[in-house]
């Protein structure tokens, strides 16, 4: 198959990976509130770490890629 091929076949099928990523992701935060573990993601700028009982703490402000 050429890279062309493949590029076509990816792309065919992004929602359905994006999808797929999405759902994952939910069930990794899922799981690690159930263990007890906090989570951390970039919101509006910012590394935010967010506890099981969901309080939230901005840890520092992140710089734009690019």
């Amino acid at each position: 198959m050429t890279q062309s091929k493949n590029v076509d076949s990816l792309l065919a099928h992004t929602p359905a990976i994006v999808a797929a990523g999405e759902r994952a992701a939910a069930e990794a935060v899922r799981r690690a509130k159930a263990n007890g573990l906090n989570i951390h993601y970039i919101e509006d700028g910012y590394l935010i770490e967010e506890a099981p009982n969901g309080s939230r703490k901005v840890l520092k402000p992140i710089d734009p890629v690019g």
